[in-house]
């Protein structure tokens, strides 16, 4: 697992992100349309939604009008991405909610949501084991929740590139699938299902790649990076480096790792597990026999 990185950073970086994001929406665009179309192989009829790093409210709006009597509340830690959401969503009576929250202390009751939706949200977790604790809190009993993340071969050129270069840790470490998948059955969600596909994006210029991963707010936060500042001349070298990778259409590729999972909730207690082995659930959480 990747070392942590500083939640205050990970909220100025998407803060500063707010007003460009929608400028270069094409990956999270793309990822949450292909998450949306999975659900017409799911059955389900919410009546509480929760978008989990909701951005801007863009998929907010696709499920609002995909599920015509649920409630979709889009959560994201940044308040400028919350308040930008609000901005394009003014319709009177309109179902969508928007609310500036931590994705591990969400503001909402036990057993209250029935789908848990989240498009690019957890690479950006410090700890994934609690987020699922919260998300089994927070799931109905047969609840869903459904995912998408970025796997460690996300910006693999541009990884090589920088490997070249430096041996400093340029590009966010992401979470490997079967690392996530351990979580889930941790977490004891149940039915996990993962599968990965890679998405190739095409730039004329590596700094329009630099751009938009600038815009989207893709920057690499992790504790252990380099704290220098990247000089001219390193530059220089990477685009020289990446300058390799250019194809015979004259673009250069760069490869997004997309995984996408979906596990389901249950109305089993949660339970803790001691350092010797032993499982300890709260009695509050103890079923009598009928």
């Amino acid at each position: 697992m990747p070392k942590p990185f500083v939640q205050k950073q990970v909220i100025q970086t998407f803060n500063r992100a707010a007003a460009t994001y929608a400028s270069a929406i094409a990956l999270p665009k793309e990822t949450g349309l292909r998450l949306v179309e999975r659900l017409d192989l799911i059955r389900l009829q919410p009546e509480i939604i929760v978008e989990l790093g909701c951005a801007t409210g863009y998929l907010s709006k696709l499920l609002t009008q995909r599920y015509r009597h649920a409630k979709v509340f889009g959560v994201d830690i940044a308040i400028n991405m919350v308040l930008q959401a609000k901005r394009q969503t003014r319709r009177l009576f309109s179902r969508e909610r928007f609310v500036c929250a931590d994705a591990n202390r969400l503001p909402f009751a036990d057993q209250s949501v029935d789908l848990v939706f989240s498009n690019l949200m957890l690479a950006w977790c410090n700890d994934i084991d609690a987020l699922l604790l919260e998300l089994r809190r927070v799931l109905k009993p047969n609840g869903l929740f459904l995912f998408t993340t970025l796997g460690p071969d996300t910006l693999q050129e541009l990884k090589h590139c920088w490997h070249n270069i430096d041996h400093h840790l340029h590009v966010h470490p992401f979470l490997d699938m079967h690392d996530i998948g351990d979580s889930l059955v941790k977490a004891k969600f149940l039915d996990p299902v993962m599968d990965m596909e890679k998405l190739i994006f095409n730039y004329s210029q590596l700094q329009l790649l630099m751009r938009d991963l600038k815009a989207l707010g893709m920057h690499n936060i992790a504790a252990e990076k380099n704290k220098s500042l990247t000089t001219p001349r390193q530059l220089q070298k990477l685009n020289q480096a990446y300058e390799n990778y250019r194809t015979a259409t004259a673009m250069l590729p760069v490869t997004f790792e997309v995984i996408y999972g979906h596990a389901w909730s249950h109305d089993l207690p949660l339970s803790t597990t001691t350092a010797s082995g032993e499982v300890i659930i709260p009695i509050t959480k103890i079923k009598k026999k009928a």
